[in-house]
């Protein structure tokens, strides 16, 4: 009983310091400290500190305390969304998608957006209801919008207002339903089904 608990303590023991160097590198980069935020994550992200790893992927996005590197804040992002990180795994996708790397940016995005990441839904949702980098589908690209505006992103309202003007009524109708769908749960896979699936028509009124 006595190694287990020395175990558990060792355990405890360990996570504290990269929870301290996490924040204190936090700190350091509100007061604009980059190199210092920078110097306190690293540790923490070389023992594979999820929270460190984002932080460590947005300094290289941004050139922040190391030089701008697109490559490396990918790798980051990656590592850090292996470990089920979503904000790191929504980056990953907006990273790979604007160097070019499309169908897996959005392979990326569809988890993201399933675990319920508003800018995730946005990002997908204009790509899908345009078709840039996979099959062009209004219905459901709306729906990943709108969800993202009920949500309280705000910069889906006006795309939401866009939409709306270039789409038929039964698009519409479709895409609240997805965006529906989306915000109770439901996996983008299920979505994308139950669209695809044909409507039953309506029943012929029976003769008196």
């Amino acid at each position: 009983m006595r190694h287990g608990l020395v175990a558990v303590m060792l355990v405890a023991g360990a996570a504290m310091p990269a929870a301290a160097s996490v924040e204190a590198g936090q700190a350091r980069w509100k007061a604009g400290d980059y190199e210092g935020a920078v110097a306190q994550w690293a540790g923490a992200a070389a023992r594979g500190d999820a929270e460190a790893l984002f932080n460590m992927g947005q300094a290289y996005r941004l050139g922040r305390g190391v030089p701008q590197s697109s490559t490396n804040a990918i790798d980051y992002y990656r590592r850090a969304a292996e470990k089920g990180h979503v904000a790191a795994t929504t980056n990953l996708g907006i990273t790979l998608y604007q160097e070019g790397r499309k169908t897996e940016a959005l392979n990326q995005l569809r988890q993201a957006a399933d675990k319920g990441d508003l800018r995730a839904s946005y990002v997908l949702g204009v790509a899908t209801f345009g078709g840039d980098g996979t099959q062009r589908n209004a219905a459901l690209g709306y729906g990943y919008v709108l969800r993202a505006r009920d949500g309280g992103l705000a910069v889906a309202g006006p795309q939401v207002t866009r939409m709306e003007s270039m789409m038929a009524a039964a698009d519409v109708a479709q895409g609240r339903a997805a965006a529906a769908a989306l915000a109770a749960g439901k996996p983008v896979a299920v979505v994308l089904a139950e669209l695809a699936a044909p409507r039953p028509a309506p029943e012929e009124p029976q003769a008196a």
